[in-house]
């Protein structure tokens, strides 16, 4: 393993310093994490654009 070619393969650097492969089941873990993370973003992006959309139409009614 290089550390300096970024050439990580799998491997994960603990906060004592120690760098270890990951097994498997922290592979699906991670996954699932970056899964839920990814979700969540999109749930918020979505929402505020709603609201966006709700305040132009408020904007334009009070306008008329």
């Amino acid at each position: 393993m290089d550390l300096l070619s970024g050439n990580m393969d799998s491997h994960l650097l603990f906060l004592d310093g120690s760098i270890r492969r990951m097994d498997r089941k922290q592979k699906i873990l991670l996954c699932l994490f970056l899964l839920v993370n990814v979700i969540c973003i999109t749930v918020m992006v979505h929402q505020y654009l709603e609201l966006q959309t709700a305040e132009r139409v408020l904007d334009s009614l009070k306008i008329k």
